[in-house]
């Protein structure tokens, strides 16, 4: 079973969303197995027992990045999940900080919800 996520981006998120993808690899129980960045190009890979999920980025025209997360054994689905939700979560506490008004686990629990109503798994990150 080959999995794929691809999207293309503008460069400063695709760099936060590499920034929380590393993160929620790390939680769920992933090492880095290999790191290879250059000029408008960079691959990750990331291994849990048997499976190995790779990051690929690459400039695409006009300023932005393309992303593309593959695995031959691993289904994408829970780790784009919390991906999305780390990153998201982290940008509103950043964004929302001068309001001190919600809590990082306030926030999360929204989008959990949201999430959910989705169909996308909850996660834990």
């Amino acid at each position: 079973m080959l999995a794929i996520y691809k999207i293309e981006i503008e460069r400063p998120l695709s760099s936060l969303f590499r920034d929380s993808f590393g993160r929620v690899t790390e939680a769920m129980g992933f090492k880095t197995v290999m790191e290879l960045a250059a000029p408008d190009t960079g691959v990750w890979k990331y291994q849990k027992d048997d499976f190995i999920v790779s990051l690929h980025t690459y400039s695409a025209p006009k300023q932005s990045e393309s992303l593309v997360i593959e695995s031959h054994t691993y289904d994408l689905t829970p780790l784009i999940s919390a991906t999305l939700k780390d990153l998201l979560v982290s940008q509103l506490a950043v964004l929302l900080d001068p309001m001190d008004g919600a809590t990082r686990n306030e926030i999360e629990q929204g989008l959990n919800t949201l999430l959910a109503g989705l169909g996308l798994p909850e996660t834990e990150v």
